[in-house]
């Protein structure tokens, strides 16, 4: 069974080392991920949000903000699966992205992990026979 979860960004740095479910560490390390900018995690500068959207256009802003939400969770926490994006504007012109998550329970991520990589092998064993 899987629940939706709300998750915003924070601006205090409190992190769980040890959190009381897999569900509440899945919603820390997205919150995280939706906090962070690009480039200041030392040993892994690809983490996070990119900070150059804060002189976008606030749609194109919007538009490339949601894109590397997308990516980053994907790629960071694939546990967790977006089922939306949204975001509020404050009067002083900060975009704050709402973003709504799935949690998957741990045997169907599992079998969506392995079925994946079946897929994948499928697809490169077929490319391979379709060039010889």
């Amino acid at each position: 069974m899987s629940a939706t979860y709300e998750i915003k960004p924070v601006t205090d740095n409190r992190i769980s080392l040890a959190p009381e479910s897999e569900v509440a560490e899945i919603l820390q390390n997205v919150q995280t991920i939706i906090s962070t900018v690009r480039g200041s995690v030392p040993l892994d500068r690809e983490f996070g949000i990119d900070g150059r959207i804060i002189d976008m256009p606030i749609h194109q802003a919007q538009a490339h903000l949601s894109n590397d939400i997308f990516q980053q969770i994907k790629r960071y926490e694939p546990r967790a699966k977006i089922s939306d994006i949204s975001f509020t504007a404050t009067q002083n012109g900060a975009l704050i992205p709402k973003v709504m998550v799935t949690v998957l329970d741990y045997l169907i991520y599992l079998m969506l992990s392995f079925l994946t990589q079946i897929k994948n092998t499928f697809n490169r064993r077929y490319l391979i026979f379709t060039q010889q």
